[in-house]
C-alpha cells in the first residue's frame, strides 16, 4: 500500500468499514472495488508493522482496527482539516458545511445520487491497530 494524493473519483481509494466485534468499535476496512481484500497490519498486530492488502477475514487480528471516540467530552479533540464530496453535493449545501461548527439547518451537507461520498481529512490519524 502506498499513500497517494486523495482522489474521490479513484475507487482504488474507497474503503468499506465493517464491524468485526458486536458491541465494540472494532472494524476492518475492506476495499470497495475488491471486496475479498482488507487492510492488514501484519506481524500479530504488533505496532510499527507494514500495511498491505490480504484476504478479508473478521477473525484475523491483523485486520481489526479500533476507532477511538475523540471528542470534547473525552478530553481528546481531533482537528479537522478539510471536507469534500465526490461531486454529488448540492450547490447550496457544500461539503464544507459539514465541518463549519454550525448546527443550523441551513449549514448542512446534502447530496443526491447513490452512492454519495463525503470525505473528511483530519490533521492527525484516527485509526489505531488493536
Amino acid at each position: 500500500m502506498t499513500l497517494q494524493t486523495c482522489n474521490a473519483s479513484d475507487y482504488n481509494q474507497h474503503w468499506q468499514k465493517i464491524k468485526v466485534v458486536s458491541g465494540t468499535e472494532i472494524y476492518r476496512f475492506q476495499k470497495r472495488n475488491a471486496t475479498g481484500y482488507s487492510i492488514d497490519g501484519n506481524g500479530g498486530a504488533a505496532e510499527g508493522q507494514l500495511l498491505y492488502l490480504w484476504d478479508s477475514s473478521d477473525s484475523n487480528v491483523n485486520q481489526q482496527w479500533v476507532l477511538n471516540n475523540i471528542d470534547s467530552t473525552s478530553g481528546n479533540k481531533l482537528a479537522i482539516d478539510t471536507a469534500f464530496d465526490d461531486g454529488t453535493g448540492h450547490g447550496s449545501y457544500p461539503a464544507t458545511n459539514a465541518i463549519d461548527g454550525s448546527t443550523a439547518w441551513s449549514s448542512r451537507w446534502a447530496a443526491s445520487g447513490s452512492p454519495v461520498n463525503l470525505t473528511i481529512n483530519f490533521k492527525k490519524p484516527v485509526m489505531y491497530l488493536k
